[in-house]
């Protein structure tokens, strides 16, 4: 008797340990069900055939110095039209961009002692206004616009380049710029970020410093 006992006492507490993990399984599932759900849900639809849009436009400005090599010099001076890609890349640094490459094309903010930059479709900061010629030819040297060599069906876009550790970098700021874009548009956009790095002075010495890249694409 003593030894049903406990074989029916083992057989209860294991049917009840197996009931637990089962229970904390089919939760684990459930969970990471829902976050997949919810990560992939950006992509249906129209989204999914913007994504790689802006992939290829991240791609583009990290890894691409642009054509011709010095586009940014007649950029500066007011001529867009000359410029058939736009690329932002030194190309003797993986992921480091040219630091006059993205003056020429962004308009730069300050946030104490950092900068950070901004371009696009609704930008409102920086030391300078970006114009709608100066814009309209981005995108089609993005190849997000067509022009007469062909292109997408024309998307707009907005990107922010911000400090990843600036210790006197207000995030707050562009965080709210960035936010208010993606509230001013309709429809499907997708949003893409890149850890790049960015050439900085430092206490008088040349130095890099990682910043991100953030794009909207719609």
């Amino acid at each position: 008797m003593t030894r049903k006992l406990l074989a029916d006492e083992h057989a209860q507490a294991f049917s009840f340990d197996f009931l637990i993990a089962i229970g904390i399984f089919m939760g684990a599932f459930l969970v990471s069900y829902y976050m997949l759900s919810h990560a992939t849900t950006a992509y249906y639809g129209e989204s999914a055939a913007i994504y790689p849009v802006a992939n290829r436009v991240s791609e583009i400005l990290i890894k691409d110095s642009g054509e011709p090599a010095d586009w940014d010099s007649e950029w500066t001076a007011g001529t867009y039209t000359t410029t058939k890609r736009i690329g932002l890349s030194d190309r003797s640094k993986p992921n480091v961009l040219n630091r006059t490459k993205l003056n020429a094309l962004m308009p730069a903010n300050t946030s104490g002692d950092d900068t950070w930059w901004e371009f696009g479709k609704y930008a409102t900061n920086g030391t300078r206004t970006i114009s709608t010629a100066e814009y309209e030819n981005a995108t089609i040297a993005l190849c997000l616009k067509g022009d007469t060599t062909g292109g997408y069906r024309g998307y707009d876009c907005y990107i922010q380049i911000i400090p990843t550790n600036g210790s006197s970098f207000d995030s707050a700021y562009a965080t709210t710029a960035f936010n208010t874009v993606r509230g001013s548009t309709s429809g499907d956009i997708v949003s893409i970020e890149r850890l790049i790095v960015v050439p900085i002075i430092r206490d008088a010495d040349y130095d890099y410093d990682y910043y991100k890249m953030k794009i909207l694409v719609w």
